[in-house]
């Protein structure tokens, strides 16, 4: 029985090592470029252009890259923890029931 929770113990641990390796090759931008639109509107009360508004947003594809990126590291990474929590189980459960048989 010992050797069963060791067995699972590692097989749970190679398992969160192999998630984290995933999370670890996920590509990331190595840049983030910013384009930004500006609409100027002038006030037509004021033609002499005293009275401007403008109005813009920004885009980047290397940010949308990134969030993505990020999304799935953390989705593999917290799988990694959950099968590590269950590894440390396996290896608490193989130390106890070695204690127990001496």
């Amino acid at each position: 029985m010992e050797s069963i929770a060791q067995i699972t113990s590692a097989a749970f641990a190679l398992l969160a090592a192999l998630l984290w390796l995933r999370a670890a090759r996920i590509k990331t931008p190595s840049q983030f470029r910013v384009r930004v639109t500006v609409t100027h509107i002038q006030n037509s009360e004021n033609p002499d252009g005293s009275q401007i508004t403008a109005e813009g947003h920004g885009t980047s594809e290397e940010l949308e890259k990134l969030g993505n990126a990020l999304i799935a590291q953390s989705r593999l990474s917290a799988r990694a923890a959950v099968l590590t929590a269950f590894s440390a189980v396996g290896q608490s459960i193989a130390i106890w029931l070695h204690a127990i048989s001496n």
